[in-house]
């Protein structure tokens, strides 16, 4: 039977060692990344725009924020 790769380095129990990484840990992982990434961009757009409003004296809307953390995402 042929062994698939993630079967061989994540699942598989080869020369007796158990393997801390598994798909699901991976998957997990890749979903933390992703969620930290909109958070930072998020946090970030919230404190410029802040900025922009006590400094500049700008009027910003909730609109304008989420533009910006898509621009940053690259999705706007």
């Amino acid at each position: 039977m042929e062994e698939w790769v993630s079967h061989l380095f994540f699942e598989c129990n080869w020369l007796r060692t158990v393997t801390t990484l598994s798909n699901e840990a991976m998957a997990l992982r890749a979903l933390y990344s992703r969620v930290s990434v909109i958070w930072f961009a998020s946090i970030w757009s919230i404190w410029k725009s802040r900025n922009d409003k006590l400094f500049k004296n700008k009027d910003i809307s909730m609109d304008q924020i989420i533009e910006k953390v898509k621009g940053f995402l690259g999705t706007g």
